[in-house]
């Protein structure tokens, strides 16, 4: 066979990228503003300012210009270039504007904040109360709210000091246990192997002559070289789809070594445990094994035929399951002998959600029925629905037959009964919450006693894993006339969404690579470690105590339809943001009908930029009348959890979106208040109305002692991470726009009421970087650094953050390049760069009143993490606990955030690491400065809680649970094709650079 070779130039089609017709939106809010009656904005009345966006919005709807932003036949649409993303694919859009923007959007601005301005000097003057009110009015809310007034009070803490030892090793019992897995996976280029076997077979199975073996291996290298082809999809499923597979089989050789350490004359809860264990594994086998079929489409149309084992096959089923393991979270990865990644492992134990109240396998329930009984053929995971309900009620053990005649049973059961016996399942599987819960305890109780056993066991068992890739990966039909140029070499489906389905038959994990019909292996090497957190010396005493700015601005964000019940909350002088969901509410999904899609994309991104600019214009009206003083945002909303579409959804990625950018400028703080709460016939009323109260501290400055006078008078820290606000998908090719999000904070020391330092939030920072060229010069990082320096800070901590995307610790995202010109620019300050991220933990004990948090203060006490060597240039030096749970003997799941220095050799000026250096690892205790550096970091976890007591993850911003948790939203969404999402941070962005450059 002719040796493979690439190279020669390549066509890739370029893909057109989503720009958003900014100025003429902006434009035409002007045009409405300076052409409707006075008023129409801004009035006053119940002693509020009231900014009525009905109003706008009606008006709005009618301009006769509305429709060319609307229409893409008229030529001057919204969103220029729509996409249309595959099926199953994300389509992200905000920051990218349209040739003329840039130049029409600053004279368009001006006129919107004119309009806003003359509406805002109109109605101010006949506001009888002032919108500014003093500190004490925080009394004043707790009287007509009827709470007890506690703020601000000193509040005691106790932080206990733990050591992170090796489980093997540790000399007494660990509060909580920290299992993970080191994959190491083989580095050496896979494709050339590839290309050699399908040769190999091409020749001597297929008999092809050479000339037809060179076009078809060169047709494969063209393939390659496209990021967006079939073959570079099948590498990233290999990654992400095949590498979670080997998680998974790591954790449920756990979970059958678990069972298999319970006798058989163990007590009736443990026997219920072993033998759910043992029918869920077992569920899972015969599932694999004969691939049964769900047959409900009578019910549920062409989507209630499908194959189990498409839906249990997938990575994330077992989440379903209440009370198993998952990986968690990837701690470490970096380039050794190979690529080797450090997985944390997590133990469900059917915890109760702190919102509902109840726990994970009734919520579970809950999420079934509304896909199975109330939203079926609305929803996009209605197949997995069905797989799950299947699953939970043949894994709950209650005698009867065989699990193979159970499995045959239901189905057709299923088939002939249809909803009628979902409906009945439902309800039969909602009487076993308190088998569930046993199940859980039992869990915990075997954990306890026999942990380290099984762990020990599991360890010699996957040590070495292959992934072995069949012939039949590849069409070979299509393969063998193949040209350079053609497509879809690799097997695939009649769908193409259900293509990692096929490629999964042909992808299989075994312990040795002995097949036949075998392509090409890829060794993983899986080194299982555990560690315990121990107990290590007295507790740390501190006080800590929220100190109010002397004024503040409330902001309430109202419905139109707002009940009394929350009149209570807003003092007089506050600002009413009203609104009605009709104008933002997303009609049911039809994907081509792109003249509706652009509608609701104008609205949703008109009430956005038209709410905050009022805001910022009378934060600069408020701003000449006083310098000091925090905005209170208050959002009510009818419903616990916004509805996927709903006015509520937007509503809440707005208020989200505007108060990070009025933080650029102001201290601002965002609440949400559940009206369905504040119900007074509620006995959990009083209780839920104390929270959100309290929960107003976390927008104040924060006092925390260090028993002495700190060493340090000031240091700061610069808190940023990047995230992408304008891709799509695999077409971006890897130049993707990302929003760099900064927030800064000080530290000044203060000597009442007690030695200790003052902790606040400075300056919160959003900016546009463009592609990788924008990642290499962090500009806005720089900028933070400055202001801090000039406010003092000689010391200066950038904490940078891992995405759940990937994380990359040992991989540094402080390129040199950025790092050398900091400390060219700042010579005389001593900068730290640290990574941070949160891993969960099981706890093992119950914990005592007193202790409010944990940490591990020494850098020393790090060294058994990742075997004493957590990668190159990572350096562990502190990790703040929480191990909270709300139940002890349900739910033994927290966590601790960890802090690593990166310790960069190639900066050339040695006194830009030594001097971090000495002060962070500090082996002698002889370091003045590291107190003062500790102190700021465990303080954060406390400036930012919203309760009493610490907080686990003080920047949630970075890893939000949900989209909406930092502004965007999907404004489009299929089940035939991809999601495309908005961003509003980009939108803002674009909005506020214009205002503030002009001195605003």
């Amino acid at each position: 066979m002719t040796n493979f070779q690439t190279g020669g130039a390549q066509l890739r089609p370029k893909v057109a990228r989503p720009a958003l017709n900014l100025a003429r939106l902006v434009e035409l809010l002007g045009e409405v503003l300076q052409t409707a009656p006075p008023g129409s904005l801004c009035s006053t009345g119940d002693q509020h300012l009231r900014l009525t966006t009905d109003k706008v919005f009606a008006l709005l709807f009618q301009h006769p210009d509305f429709k060319t932003l609307t229409d893409p036949g008229e030529g001057h649409p919204f969103i220029v270039n729509f996409p249309r993303p595959a099926p199953r694919s994300r389509c992200q859009m905000g920051a990218t504007l349209p040739p003329g923007n840039q130049e029409r959007l600053p004279r368009a601005l001006d006129r919107l904040r004119a309009a806003i301005d003359q509406e805002l000097t109109a109605a101010l003057p006949t506001l009888p109360t002032p919108l500014l009110q003093e500190g004490d009015q925080l009394r004043a809310l707790a009287t007509r709210l009827r709470l007890a007034y506690r703020f601000p009070v000193a509040q005691p803490v106790n932080l206990t000091p733990l050591k992170l030892q090796t489980a093997a090793g540790a000399s007494q019992a660990g509060l909580a246990r920290l299992i993970t897995a080191r994959e190491q996976v083989e580095t050496r280029d896979h494709f050339p192997a590839m290309v050699r076997a399908i040769g190999h077979h091409l020749e001597q199975g297929r008999d092809c002559e050479p000339e037809l073996v060179d076009r078809a291996c060169a047709s494969l290298g063209v393939q390659q070289d496209d990021p967006t082809s079939q073959l570079s999809s099948f590498w990233r499923f290999l990654e992400e789809q095949v590498l979670g597979r080997i998680r998974l089989r790591i954790g449920n050789q756990i979970m059958e070594n678990l069972a298999g350490n319970i006798p058989a004359n163990a007590c009736t809860a443990h026997q219920a445990l072993s033998s759910y264990i043992t029918r869920v594994l077992g569920l899972f086998n015969l599932v694999q094994q004969g691939e049964p079929e769900m047959e409900m489409s009578p019910q549920y149309g062409l989507r209630g035929h499908f194959s189990l084992w498409s839906q249990v096959d997938q990575v994330g089923f077992s989440y379903c399951l209440p009370v198993w393991i998952e990986p968690q979270a990837q701690m470490f990865s970096f380039q050794a002998l190979g690529v080797e990644r450090e997985v944390s492992y997590r133990f469900r134990v059917n915890g109760n959600n702190p919102d509902s109240g109840q726990s994970t396998f009734l919520e579970r329930l809950a999420k079934i029925k509304t896909a199975l009984l109330e939203d079926s053929g609305k929803v996009p995971y209605l197949e997995s629905s069905l797989a799950q309900l299947v699953f939970l009620t043949l894994a709950l053990p209650r005698g009867g037959g065989s699990l193979d005649q159970d499995l045959t049973q239901l189905l057709d059961r299923l088939k002939t009964e249809g909803r009628g016996l979902v409906r009945e399942l439902l309800a039969d599987l909602r009487q076993q919450a308190g088998l569930v819960n046993t199940i859980a305890r039992a869990l915990v109780e075997v954990l306890r006693t026999k942990g380290r056993q099984i762990v020990a066991q599991t360890r010699t068992q996957v040590r070495e894993q292959f992934i072995c890739v069949q012939r039949g990966i590849v069409n070979w039909s299509r393969l063998e006339g193949a040209e350079p140029g053609t497509k879809d070499l690799l097997i695939q489906a009649t769908n193409p969404t259900h293509s990692p389905s096929e490629w999964l038959r042909q992808v299989q994990i075994r312990s040795r690579p002995e097949d036949q019909h075998l392509l090409f292996a890829i060794k993983v090497v899986t080194r299982i470690a555990e560690y315990d957190l121990v107990p290590e010396g007295p507790p740390l005493q501190l006080q800590i105590q929220r100190l109010p700015t002397p004024q503040f601005l409330q902001v309430g964000w109202v419905p139109s339809n707002l009940p009394l019940v929350t009149r209570d909350w807003l003092l007089p002088g506050a600002v009413r943001v009203e609104y009605d969901y009709r104008y933002l509410t997303r009609s049911q999904p039809q994907e081509e009908d792109r003249q509706r899609a652009q509608a609701h994309a104008v609205a949703i991104t008109a009430f956005t930029v038209l709410v905050y600019t009022c805001l910022d214009c009378l934060r600069a009206h408020l701003t000449l009348k006083a310098q000091t003083w925090t905005l209170l945002m208050l959002r009510f909303q009818a419903q616990g959890q916004p509805a996927p579409g709903g006015g509520a959804d937007y509503v809440y990625a707005a208020a989200k979106a505007i108060s990070a950018a009025l933080a650029q400028e102001q201290p601002t703080f965002c609440q949400g208040v559940m009206i369905d709460n504040l119900d007074p016939r509620k006995p959990t009323t009083k209780y839920v109305k104390g929270g959100a109260f309290q929960a107003l501290a976390c927008a104040f400055p924060l006092g925390i002692s260090t028993g002495s006078l700190p060493h340090l008078a000031k240091l700061g820290l610069v808190s940023y991470a990047y995230r992408p606000c304008d891709e799509l998908g695999q077409a971006s090719h890897g130049e993707e726009n990302c929003l760099c999000c900064t927030q800064s904070y000080s530290a000044t020391a203060i000597d009442t009421p007690w030695p200790g330092y003052r902790l606040q939030r400075e300056h919160r920072g959003i900016d546009l970087t463009e592609g990788q060229a924008g990642l290499q010069t962090q500009r806005l990082v720089k900028e933070e650094i400055s202001r801090l320096a000039s406010l003092g800070c000689e010391h200066i901590m950038l904490l940078a953050h891992t995405r759940r995307e990937g994380r990359r610790l040992g991989l540094s995202p402080f390129p040199l390049q950025f790092l050398r010109e900091v400390y060219q620019a700042f010579p005389g300050l001593v900068i730290y760069p640290l990574l941070r991220d949160v891993f969960p933990v099981t706890r093992l004990h119950r914990r005592t009143s007193p202790q409010a948090a944990f940490e591990v203060p020494s850098t020393l006490d790090h060294g058994a993490l990742l075997g004493g060597r957590p990668g190159p240039g990572v350096i562990p030096i502190y990790s703040f606990a929480t191990l909270h749970v709300a139940e002890e003997s349900g739910r033994p799941q927290s966590g601790f955030c960890m802090y690593s220095w990166v310790d960069d050799q190639q900066l050339g000026n040695l006194n830009n690491t030594e001097r971090p250096r000495r002060h962070l690892l500090d082996p002698e205790g002889t370091s003045p400065v590291r107190p003062c550096i500790l102190a700021m970091l465990r303080g954060v976890h406390f400036l930012e809680a919203q309760k009493p007591g610490p907080v686990l993850d003080p920047f949630p911003w970075v890893s939000p649970s949900t989209i909406g948790a930092v502004g965007e939203v999907e404004f489009l969404h299929g089940t035939a094709a991809g999601t495309i999402v908005l961003s509003y941070p980009a939108v803002l962005m674009h909005i506020s650079q214009v205002l503030h450059r002009r001195g605003s």
